[in-house]
């Protein structure tokens, strides 16, 4: 986001030639700022993190996703979260075996407090790269934050089954990318 401002010198300029093209000018630019600010206030009424989370396998379990407290905001109200683990549910498909496949995972948040995972669409088949799986999530629910997302490389013929192989498990390369706060997506 960039404010073009008129400068003390444009403003002279165009006062000098034409005081009603001035005035145009000054109300487009006003016109621009104000859509800006307007934007601004709208993402700060969504649902958004305010720090990040940490996302790292899980230490408990280390099947689980685990992520350090934080602070989000859904419908523009403050929620803190405590440190914790996210199981998998179990319903989510195992990523194959056939090949070096990636599969990808989204953590998300609700008013509650209450973490969920989503999965990629094809990650029961799996994804070439890291890229096309993340391009696979659905999109974030309304009135959830996404904490961020995790990528599964299932290597040496071994497949990842979410909740059951460890995600520290020596065939598993995992990749954690916490999601954006308010102040980054501005």
């Amino acid at each position: 986001m960039s404010l073009e401002i008129l400068t003390a010198g444009e403003i002279k300029l165009l006062d000098e030639y034409d005081p009603a093209l001035k005035e145009a000018a000054l109300s487009t630019k006003l016109s621009a700022i104000i859509s800006q600010v307007n934007d601004v206030i709208a993402k700060l009424k969504g649902d958004y993190l305010i720090s990040k989370p940490g996302l790292t396998v899980g230490t408990t379990d280390a099947a689980d996703i685990k992520n350090a407290a934080f602070d989000y905001t859904i419908n523009g109200v403050k929620i803190e979260k405590a440190a914790g683990e996210t199981a998998f549910a179990g319903t989510e498909d195992a990523i194959p075996s056939t090949g070096d496949l990636y599969g990808a995972f989204r953590v998300v948040i609700d008013a509650a407090g209450t973490v969920t995972i989503q999965e990629a669409a094809a990650n029961a088949t799996g994804y070439a790269t890291a890229v096309l799986a993340l391009a696979g999530l659905p999109a974030v629910p309304a009135d959830k934050a996404a904490l961020g997302t995790v990528t599964v490389l299932a290597a040496d013929g071994t497949a990842f089954t979410p909740g059951t192989t460890e995600l520290s498990a020596a065939n598993i390369t995992d990749a954690y990318v916490d999601g954006d706060t308010a102040i980054e997506a501005i």
